[in-house]
């Protein structure tokens, strides 16, 4: 019982998100793929994760799908091997900008495991959509290499889905637009198995349970969710790496509305981080700025709004900065 890469790959898109239940075996199915594609042509595949350190098991990379084949697999420090001969490589992507004059002619495809990433110890990189592009255009070298992007359900608020402007398919599960490609992974037979166990069941009807069998996003919710009024004047500009915000105050409710809608010319503008901050805008290095008070003070008064799920969870990464 895996995730089956057919429908994605009837698509033909370049770059392929595909994101969904836990479990399903998306990275199962992937491997099975660059796998079947090695035996058949000889296309070389190279495996991606963030950090050194996520490449630490990565020496059981074909304990799960060896027994499947006949075939002699073997993980050594340059890649991965299938009987004896160079069938792919693994890449950590914080030393990507190392691997410049390294040439991968024979690669034809790129799976990123665990693209998105958890509240918790573990962080993007900075500009991390960046580096990728960087390492994507040192293996491609102006060929059309197809990347897999993988990820349990976690948020749609995420450094790629925010650069490629990514939005979740409406009602199917899988949508493609402009050579990128966004599907929600499920697979019935294991879901419906998982769900039975005691396991499944103890956690049925929890966030968790939905998040793990039912494709739901565990970190997105619509808490404060709401569209700001149009009697909501402008209030000020907060830059935050490189995104900005709108923050308008509503008297009538006497509560603030953080929108992507920005007024460029109004001269009240502060910036949360070095890399955003410019000669127009004042650096927050403190919380005795009136009006990040203000911010603050309807934050915790359960005032502060958000237009969608997106703004909110950037913006409330910001909101961490300052408090």
């Amino acid at each position: 019982m895996f995730w089956d890469i057919t429908k994605s790959l009837s698509y033909n898109c370049l770059f392929n998100f595909i994101v969904g239940d836990r479990g399903v075996g998306k990275t199962f199915g992937c491997k099975k793929y660059v796998i079947d594609k090695y035996l058949k042509t000889g296309a070389q595949f190279v495996y991606v994760r963030r950090t050194k350190r996520e490449l630490k098991g990565i020496r059981t990379f074909f304990a799960d799908i060896s027994s499947n084949y006949e075939n002699n697999f073997q993980v050594v420090n340059d890649g991965f091997k299938i009987d004896k001969k160079q069938a792919g490589y693994y890449l950590n992507l914080s030393t990507a900008q190392q691997q410049k004059s390294v040439a991968y002619p024979n690669v034809e495809t790129i799976i990123f495991d665990e693209f998105i990433i958890n509240d918790g110890y573990v962080h993007y990189l900075p500009s991390e959509v960046l580096s990728f592009l960087e390492l994507y255009s040192t293996i491609a070298r102006l060929r059309d290499v197809k990347v897999y992007f993988l990820s349990n359900a976690l948020t749609t608020s995420n450094p790629y889905f925010t650069y490629f402007n990514i939005e979740l398919p409406y009602q199917k599960k899988i949508s493609a637009k402009n050579d990128i490609l966004i599907e929600i992974a499920t697979n019935k037979e294991y879901v419906n198995t998982a769900k039975n166990t005691r396991f499944g069941k103890l956690v049925a009807n929890t966030e968790y349970g939905e998040y793990a069998y039912g494709s739901k996003f565990l970190l997105d919710n619509n808490n404060f969710i709401a569209k700001k009024p149009y009697t909501c004047k402008y209030y000020f500009t907060l830059y935050y790496k490189e995104f900005s915000f709108g923050v308008w105050f509503n008297s009538s409710e006497a509560s603030l509305y953080v929108s992507k809608d920005i007024d460029p010319n109004y001269k009240e503008k502060y910036s949360v981080t070095l890399d955003s901050h410019n000669m127009e805008t004042i650096f927050i290095d403190n919380k005795s700025i009136p009006v990040i008070n203000d911010l603050i003070k309807h934050f915790k008064n359960g005032k502060l709004y958000f237009d969608d799920i997106k703004i909110k969870n950037i913006f409330m990464q910001a909101l961490k900065r300052i408090l």
